[in-house]
């Protein structure tokens, strides 16, 4: 399968694919902002995954855009108190997904809910847009029908968009300089995998959403529509 090519007005940004004429799109935080970045589009909803204290700028929103607030998991960014900055010393990622997955199965129906619903062009993000983005991306693709290979492939591909997110993070205070060097901030696949077989558990992405209460018609919508563009 072509993957499109990277966005450039945001950090580690690429489209997802499109319903009709609406383009979905994922990305880490736009409101991390570096010289480099082009300008992000005009009116767009922005799917925003994070806590409330993940927030840099909680006022920031592009021209025209508006913004949905979905806390997908509560409390999932562990840090030092009165600080943004992460206070970790190792992440097992494979089972921080399928704890997500045990977790928040109505907030990602919410969430393809929200997407489904959107008027105009969505922004699925997180904060760095690869754990909580990347399992509601791989989610989408497999409703629309994507391989395993290619949802795993497209997550892979945040190891070759996210240059510089890193630096902006811990400009911004939500990681420490400490924590890049303990930890790498590359993706492996397996991890995704790892929470990808759990769904499949429940039945597959679709079973695993209309068990956290999307709707049938929502699913059969984002399932017919959704294509590459």
């Amino acid at each position: 399968m072509h993957h499109e090519p990277a966005l450039t007005w945001a950090f580690n940004a690429r489209p997802i694919m499109t319903i009709g004429d609406k383009r979905i799109v994922r990305s880490a935080a736009p409101e991390f902002r570096t010289p480099e970045l082009s300008d992000p589009p005009a009116d767009v909803c922005w799917i925003d995954l994070r806590s409330e204290h993940e927030r840099v700028d909680a006022a920031w929103l592009g021209e025209g855009w508006t913004r949905v607030h979905i806390d997908l998991v509560p409390g999932a960014a562990a840090v030092k108190p009165g600080t943004h900055a992460y206070d970790i010393t190792e992440i097992d990622f494979g089972a921080m997904y399928i704890q997500m997955v045990a977790r928040a199965q109505a907030g990602f129906a919410r969430v393809v809910t929200a997407v489904a619903e959107a008027e105009g062009d969505v922004l699925v993000a997180c904060a760095g847009g690869r754990d909580r983005t990347g399992l509601v991306s791989a989610m989408l693709h497999d409703l629309a029908g994507w391989s395993r290979e290619d949802i795993l492939e497209d997550y892979r591909r945040t190891n070759d968009q996210g240059a510089g997110l890193s630096d902006a993070m811990v400009e911004a205070g939500i990681i420490s300089a400490e924590m890049l060097d303990r930890m790498p901030f590359d993706v492996d696949v397996e991890d995704l995998a790892r929470a990808l077989d759990v769904i499949d558990q429940h039945g597959g992405t679709r079973r695993y959403l209309e068990q956290g209460g999307a709707s049938a018609a929502t699913l059969d919508h984002l399932s017919l529509s959704l294509t590459t563009r």
